[in-house]
């Protein structure tokens, strides 16, 4: 299982690729995690569009219970710890560096990415089209989440 922040969830939604990753990792989030992508889904733009397109996806997704944090992720943090999920997912690059300093595992979305193409349930191809739609949807640019996929991918 790996517990999922809500900009993983909107990458992956940009990416078209969510319910693929839904299909072969059993997702975990938390209430705040839902709460902010309901607030996300109440703009109407690029992001919010995923937002709601994610929402309506994880309509049977895992909701684990925690004590309230300030953030999200420190959440998802917590329901590793408690071995609930082996991983964090998330695209905030401090959100890698406080889970990795409590000692728990995290990974960008693009490592989802590689491992549905790795799986065999989208061709490289798509893959990187994905990518491609996550890296402007996203506006990443050159940025580590993006040179990730690119050193994972080999491009």
């Amino acid at each position: 299982m790996l517990a999922f922040d809500t900009s993983a969830l909107v990458s992956l939604s940009v990416g078209r690729v969510l319910p693929q990753a839904l299909a072969i990792v059993k997702p975990v989030v938390t209430k705040t995690v839902l709460k902010e992508l309901r607030s996300m889904a109440s703009v109407k733009d690029e992001l919010g569009m995923a937002a709601a397109s994610a929402l309506t996806q994880l309509s049977d997704i895992r909701v684990e219970r925690v004590r309230r944090e300030p953030t999200a992720e420190k959440e998802l943090v917590l329901v590793v710890k408690r071995k609930r999920a082996t991983t964090l997912v998330t695209d905030d690059l401090g959100a890698v560096r406080m889970a990795e300093a409590s000692g728990v595992d995290a990974m960008f979305s693009v490592h989802v990415l590689y491992l549905l193409h790795q799986r065999g349930r989208v061709t490289r191809g798509e893959a990187l089209a994905a990518l491609e739609r996550m890296r402007l949807g996203r506006v990443w640019k050159q940025n580590v989440i993006y040179q990730a996929a690119a050193d994972l991918f080999g491009i």
